[in-house]
């Protein structure tokens, strides 16, 4: 997402303390984008598994 940091937005270890110190603006602050894309994987993968596709 640009402009994001993995320090802070795409930090494993998210916190509020690391939003704030790294990124700018309010949207930004807020967006926990690993925990997010792990979860988007996740649902693609288990759409995959029950459609009877392989990945």
């Amino acid at each position: 997402m640009g402009g994001t940091s993995l320090y802070g937005a795409w930090s494993p270890n998210w916190t509020t303390e690391k939003a704030l110190a790294s990124e700018i603006g309010e949207a930004r602050q807020g967006a926990k984008l690993y925990a997010e894309h792990l979860s988007y994987i996740r649902q693609q993968l288990e759409r995959l598994t029950n459609e009877g596709k392989r990945y």
